[in-house]
């Protein structure tokens, strides 16, 4: 009998940023997130829809797409990390990940990524930043 994988479950009320420009991976997260507990995933196609909901700080954490078109991603993360939300680049499966010289130690994840691939490492990202 094959003993299955226990499954990493976020925990409860976090709410969550997704900045995709391809729908499709945005939707997948988002299905995967939701599915693993999340309270709330709201999803940004750009950077200034990105920008504007981060008027409300209150995002558990974010997952920011590392190549979005002019480098609109850094802008992002200079505010995510002024808000003190803690986040994740994604880059495309195959890209070579270069993370940039402000953030060397951003955890970086390919697309298209696996659901129990993603919660680990937002659970990682979430237990090393001493969330619960």
């Amino acid at each position: 009998m094959t003993k299955m994988p226990t499954r990493r479950v976020l925990p409860p009320m976090l709410r969550v940023l997704i900045v995709e420009d391809n729908m499709i991976i945005a939707l997948d997260a988002e299905d995967m997130l939701t599915r693993n507990g999340a309270a709330g995933v709201d999803i940004a196609g750009s950077s200034a829809e990105a920008l504007r909901m981060l008027a409300d700080p209150s995002y558990s954490f974010a997952v920011v797409d590392l190549r979005l078109p002019n480098a609109e991603s850094l802008a992002i993360a200079w505010r995510l990390q002024e808000l003190g939300i803690p986040f994740i680049f994604s880059v495309g499966y195959g890209e070579q990940v270069i993370n940039p010289p402000a953030f060397p130690a951003v955890p970086v994840v390919g697309k298209p990524f696996s659901e129990s691939y993603l919660m680990a490492r937002l659970a990682d990202l979430l237990e090393a930043e001493g969330r619960p």
